[in-house]
């Protein structure tokens, strides 16, 4: 059987296996948008970063969106993943860390 290349399914397993596993520690790109009474009236805003672990089921590092408000009573809340926050949680998927950036506009 010369000339025939062979088939090593032994070396593209383990290639399979780093892919899925790459692939499922990143984390999607979503966006959640919370309205409070008549919505941003004014141009301030306001950002914070909230830290989960366990891949998000703990809360390390979390705030009340009403703290960042403040006095304001319309205002717009954003959650979001943004690819600064991905590009942390990709490096720091090993310690089980997530980041996930919140925005208030007033």
């Amino acid at each position: 059987m010369k000339g025939k290349p062979m088939n090593t399914p032994s070396r593209s397993k383990p290639f399979r296996v780093l892919t899925l596993c790459l692939l499922l520690s990143l984390p999607s790109c979503m966006v959640q948008t919370h309205t409070v009474g008549g919505g941003a009236a004014g141009t301030e805003v306001v950002e914070a970063k909230a830290w989960y672990l366990l891949w998000g089921l703990l809360p390390v590092h979390t705030f009340d969106s009403d703290s960042l408000a403040g006095t304001a009573t319309s205002y717009r809340v954003t959650t979001e993943t943004t690819f600064l926050d991905g590009l942390f949680s990709l490096l720091l998927s090993p310690l089980s860390l997530r980041m996930r950036t919140v925005r208030v506009e007033k």
